[in-house]
């Protein structure tokens, strides 16, 4: 979950450093190697699948893993016994884990296609920054809802998709795990650990390493601190309380989903993931037109249309986690308790929320990461006079003060 700390656009803007025609990587390919003229350009198609994918793999990672401790060890034993460990791979882990993969690569490309950020710091036509673009620069509400409408259907389609493959499976898994993997021989368990130390090397080492040398001395961060304090302490009470909030809401709508029947069940996973389906400036765009009226003033004016804006955003995130640890409470326990009280609401204080409470401690970090780091939609709908951390990232890159954001960073 660490690697979730670096938002999109910082990977952008590392790799768009590195990867320029100038940079350390081309200028080491043309020096040394002698090639002729620069062979790698991140200001691309190419170089934008390579930053989304850096940024988003460890949603594939977290859900694959999740997957995997649901497999029952026994069916892979029981083929170890008359097959090869890759054949048994292939044959009986694969498939079994190929939902959560399936959803994991489901929601990284919903990720990618609906971020505003990454194709804006690297100069790439998409869907999201045609429709800021409308809406910002050229002040045209209509162009920028019709431009969204394909990207919402997409999106809604592939939501639906994912809602099927999982069909009530669990998103997050909280137990011990499902086996050592010792029928792994040591030369694959080499090749794994060096294929993860290459992925953490190129999504978190080397972007920490590049800002720290953008940065420079020490004088740069005090500068940036003391430029941006208010800014750090208002974007972490503001992450940290909406956190909260969705944590609250996606445990009571968590815990009316597995009360329900499974029809319903089914129609209310589809709906309570919907607003991911959502790309971030359509969110920002409606937002907007909803809460800018006169009796609503004080809302869209102040702190808590950011907050609004955060859980329309992220709270399917926070539902998945709580969600999670609810299948897997023993429901009994619940039962029993009733026969001591009719108090449902001390039996969910003695009972079921010391039992989720590890699901309620993921969400609450999972949305408080994605809260800290939003761009898109924060970028709409910031009230005059304030201002979050990746505001004034994004500001500070727009300005060119590279070391300002990288002492940010």
């Amino acid at each position: 979950m660490a690697l979730l700390l670096i938002p999109p656009y910082m990977q952008a803007i590392v790799w768009g450093q590195l990867l320029a025609k100038n940079g350390a990587v081309n200028t080491f390919f043309i020096t040394t190697l002698g090639f002729s003229e620069a062979p790698l350009n991140a200001y691309s198609l190419l170089g934008g699948i390579f930053v989304l994918g850096m940024a988003y793999f460890p949603f594939v990672t977290l859900l694959t893993i999740s997957g995997l401790k649901n497999i029952d060890s026994r069916y892979e034993e029981a083929a170890l016994l008359q097959s090869s460990p890759w054949r048994t791979i292939s044959r009986i882990t694969l498939p079994l884990a190929m939902p959560h993969i399936l959803s994991g690569a489901i929601f990284v490309f919903i990720f990618s296609i609906i971020d505003f950020s990454v194709a804006d710091i690297l100069r790439i036509k998409v869907f999201p920054l045609e429709i800021f673009i409308e809406f910002s620069a050229l002040y045209n509400e209509r162009a920028a809802v019709i431009l969204g409408l394909p990207l919402l259907l997409i999106t809604m389609a592939l939501i639906s998709l994912q809602v099927w493959s999982m069909r009530g499976r669990s998103y997050i898994n909280f137990t011990s795990g499902y086996h050592d993997g010792h029928h792994l021989g040591r030369a694959a368990q080499g090749l794994a650990i060096a294929f993860c130390l290459i992925v953490i090397g190129l999504s978190v080492i080397v972007p920490v390493g590049v800002m720290l040398k953008i940065a420079g001395p020490l004088s740069t961060y005090q500068n940036a601190l003391n430029s941006s304090l208010e800014q750090i302490g208002f974007s972490i009470i503001v992450a940290a309380g909406s956190a909260l909030l969705m944590t609250i809401l996606a445990f009571f709508i968590a815990h009316s989903m597995l009360k329900s029947s499974p029809k319903i069940r089914l129609v209310l996973e589809y709906l309570t993931q919907l607003p991911f389906a959502i790309a971030p400036i359509l969110l920002g765009i409606g937002l907007i037109k909803v809460w800018s009226r006169p009796m609503t003033d004080w809302l869209y004016g102040g702190v808590l249309m950011i907050v609004l804006g955060y859980i329309a955003h992220f709270i399917p995130f926070t539902i998945r986690a709580v969600y999670a640890s609810l299948q897997q409470m023993n429901p009994r326990l619940e039962e029993i308790a009733w026969l001591a009280t009719s108090n449902q609401f001390r039996i969910i204080a003695k009972i079921t929320l010391p039992l989720v409470k590890n699901g309620l401690i993921t969400g609450f970090f999972i949305s408080f990461i994605l809260a800290m780091g939003d761009l898109g939609v924060t970028l709409l709908i910031m009230p005059p006079g304030m201002e979050t951390i990746p505001i004034k990232i994004y500001n500070f890159m727009h300005y060119g003060a590279e070391a300002m954001v990288a002492a940010l960073f």
